[in-house]
C-alpha cells in the first residue's frame, strides 16, 4: 500500500523534516537550528534572547513539529545562567 502522506522515520527524513521545520520556524520568527531525530525535533537557539523568546512560543513551535511530522520537541540549553545556585556533592 502506497500512502503518500506517510512521514519517513529513517534518519535520512528526519533530516529533511529537521531542514524544512527550520524554514518554517524561521518564517515566523524563530531564530535557531533545528536537528531531526527520528520523530524528535532538537531546536537549537541561535542566542541566548533566541531561547528566551523560543520558550515563551512553544505552543507555536508545537504547532509547527506537528506539521512537519514530529511528534517530540526539545530546546537544546545554550549554556548554564551564572546566577544559578551551585549544588553541593557530598
Amino acid at each position: 500500500m502506497n500512502d503518500t502522506n506517510a512521514v519517513p522515520t529513517s534518519p535520512a527524513g528526519a533530516g529533511t523534516r529537521g531542514s524544512n521545520l527550520e524554514q518554517a520556524l524561521r518564517a515566523i520568527g524563530f531564530r535557531c537550528t533545528v536537528e531531526g531525530v527520528d520523530r524528535l525535533a532538537v531546536i537549537v537557539a541561535d542566542d541566548e534572547v533566541a531561547e528566551r523568546e523560543i520558550a515563551a512560543r512553544r505552543r507555536e513551535a508545537l504547532r509547527e513539529i506537528g506539521v512537519h511530522g514530529f511528534t517530540h520537541l526539545a530546546l537544546e540549553v545554550l549554556a548554564e545562567p551564572a546566577e544559578r545556585a551551585t549544588l553541593h556533592r557530598d
